[in-house]
């Protein structure tokens, strides 16, 4: 019976620890600003597995940029590595290039919202520094799947 209580104490104090961990950023999928954020947050902080939750689950409506940033979240494969190599660059690399681009990112203006004959989008405006401290207005776009909302494209 000891064994057992030893066990139980142990694993709940895992799963206190893994939890007080992944409490940095909770993303609500149910708004476009909470996911955006959610780049930024993942940047500053450098918990890039944030980003492996962004990206469209269906796939089809996610830019190469998006899915780049996803990527990074969820670790970079062998392959894609390599092809990282052959331009000179390593995962690590990359991931610094994010926080510097997306580390000070901020909202800017209201979220817009469009219905077409594709679904449902909203479009997001940030300022994100790609050139240093230079800071440029970029747009994030949107999908919704059920109440949720995805990356797409910027």
């Amino acid at each position: 019976m000891l064994n057992v209580m030893k066990k139980l104490l142990l694993f709940g104090g895992l799963v206190l620890s893994m939890n007080a961990f992944s409490q940095g950023y909770t993303v609500n999928f149910e708004s476009p600003t909470s996911v955006v954020k959610a780049i930024f947050y993942a940047a500053k902080s450098g918990e890039f597995e944030v980003l492996s939750t962004l990206c469209d689950p269906v796939g089809g409506a996610s830019d190469g940029d998006v899915k780049n940033l996803c990527k990074l979240g969820y670790g970079l494969t062998e392959f894609e590595k390599n092809k990282l190599a052959e331009q000179g660059k390593t995962e690590q690399e990359m991931k610094e290039e994010v926080k510097k681009v997306f580390g000070n990112g901020e909202i800017i203006g209201s979220t817009r919202f469009e219905t077409n004959e594709f679904g449902n989008f909203a479009r997001v405006d940030f300022y994100f520094y790609p050139r240093g401290l230079e800071k440029e207005k970029e747009t994030m776009k949107l999908i919704q799947r059920g109440n949720k909302w995805y990356l797409s494209s910027f």
